[in-house]
């Protein structure tokens, strides 16, 4: 199945059982992200937009919200009506990214990078990397299983049957960061859950 299909499926109930197993992470990205005083931010994979109340709540900067499942789209315009949030929906796939170069000052993403197959990561983080301005933030938050046992378990099961995990599984993401132009300004390990981390980047290059 693939994943705006899964995704799709998922929608409706998704947003009740997921954000509370991710609050602590996403409330500590858009802290983050919202320390750079952006005028303008994208978010890439806003899925249900659970991120918005915090986003509402710590920074007044402009955001456009993207996800490649309309169904996820539906249910974070409902989140933005709730919470009072005027982010803008774009359906669009973050290996290609329908702005021009460099038009935001900041990304933010949580556990999108968990969803893309290691070989597409790079691309997807160049195209993050394009539509940023120079010097400007990203902050990923993503899973990070502490466990290796458990780990390996996860991979493996996501090589077999990837629908029984929702096509997500750990990844390591720091080998990533500096091909695609980023430097990491700061990293924190979050308990929460299995396992996550929140790093924050400045695009150096692109």
């Amino acid at each position: 199945m693939k994943v705006t299909n899964l995704y799709d499926l998922l929608a409706p109930a998704y947003g009740k059982f997921v954000p509370p197993l991710t609050a602590l992470t996403v409330k500590r990205a858009v802290k983050r992200v919202a320390a750079g005083k952006p005028r303008n931010i994208v978010e890439l994979g806003v899925g249900t937009g659970r991120t918005f109340p915090e986003l509402k709540k710590h920074c007044s900067s402009c955001v456009t919200a993207v996800d490649i499942s309309g169904k996820m789209l539906v249910q974070a315009r409902k989140e933005a009506r709730l919470s009072g949030s005027q982010a803008a929906m774009v359906k669009a796939d973050v290996l290609r990214l329908p702005f021009a170069d460099g038009v935001f000052e900041a990304a933010l993403s949580t556990f999108l990078v968990n969803l893309i197959p290691n070989k597409t990561v790079p691309l997807a983080l160049s195209e993050m990397v394009r539509v940023v301005a120079p010097g400007g933030r990203f902050v990923i938050g993503h899973l990070d299983v502490e466990s290796s046992i458990l780990r390996s378990l996860w991979h493996l099961a996501d090589d077999v049957i990837p629908e029984t995990v929702g096509i997500m599984r750990p990844i390591e993401m720091n080998d990533f960061y500096e091909d695609a132009g980023m430097r990491i300004i700061r990293e924190e390990k979050i308990h929460e859950g299995l396992g996550t981390r929140v790093t924050t980047l400045m695009k150096v290059r692109g």
